[in-house]
């Protein structure tokens, strides 16, 4: 169960639609993304514990908190990673999940790095893509 995605089609992050939905507050953008570094490797650690103890609760609470921390972005593809991740969890089908899981955490770390060369950098706080 993967959505169809195509990497290529899609940027990491859409800073324009995030700023945009934001009322370009670059203040509250860089506010945001310092709570996705913070939050997102917890999160996927929260995941990846629920993946091994086959915590079905756990598996879906992440995924979906991670959905909607990248949705704060347009990070469409973490995004939809997570998704398959939550929509297998619900589904009861841990492998599936588990099968997922390992895009959901290299989507995250793309954001993540994304966030800290575009937004977190003195020079980025001035001119963010």
């Amino acid at each position: 169960m993967t959505s169809e995605f195509h990497p290529d089609d899609n940027p990491i992050v859409n800073l324009e639609l995030a700023l945009e939905r934001l009322d370009h507050d670059r203040g509250l953008l860089r506010d945001l993304a310092g709570f996705y570094l913070e939050d997102a490797p917890q999160l996927c650690n929260q995941v990846e514990a629920g993946l091994a103890t086959e915590n079905v609760e756990e598996i879906v609470r992440g995924a979906h908190s991670l959905k909607g921390l990248s949705a704060n972005f347009d990070a469409t593809i973490a995004a939809s990673a997570a998704l398959d991740v939550e929509l297998s969890g619900r589904q009861g089908d841990i492998e599936a999940a588990r099968q997922a899981f390992p895009r959901l955490k290299a989507e995250v770390q793309r954001v993540i790095e994304f966030l800290e060369l575009n937004v977190l950098t003195p020079s980025a706080s001035r001119h963010p893509r």
